[in-house]
């Protein structure tokens, strides 16, 4: 078992993928400020049109059977970089539900989603209600 390190925009852009927390994690605990201070990230990053370190996300790649689509996902397990991952995906879907451009819609729901609108995130079981039913509006 190796753990792979990537950026965040290259971890987001593997599509397809899941990405799993396991159980050894400690529960998604950010406070608004740790949230504003990401935000504020990304707002700089679209701004500056510039690449921004934004930490890394260590993950083990496991492949797992999709019963479904008889074909084999690939699962992130995610060793560091949960709480900020599990934002991202707050912040994507809050964007999703205000945004009028279909478009735009589209591909974050892409982003959050594999087919048949299954969630990419699969967080520790103590958050998991929660998180569904954020996710589902």
């Amino acid at each position: 078992m190796k753990a792979i390190q990537s950026t965040v925009n290259d971890f987001f852009a593997l599509t397809g993928t899941i990405f799993s927390i396991p159980v050894y994690q400690r529960n998604y605990t950010w406070e608004e400020e740790n949230c504003e201070k990401l935000l504020q990230d990304i707002v700089s990053i679209s701004q500056n049109k510039k690449t921004h370190f934004m930490g890394s996300i260590t993950y083990i790649l496991h492949l797992i059977d999709d019963e479904k689509s008889l074909r084999q996902l690939q699962e992130f397990v995610i060793i560091d970089g949960q709480q900020r991952i599990t934002t991202i995906m707050l912040l994507l879907k809050a964007i999703e539900t205000k945004i009028q451009n279909e478009g735009i819609k589209k591909e974050i729901d892409g982003l959050l989603n594999l087919s048949g609108q299954k969630l990419r995130l699969k967080p520790i079981k103590s958050d998991k209600e929660a998180f569904d039913l954020v996710m589902q509006n």
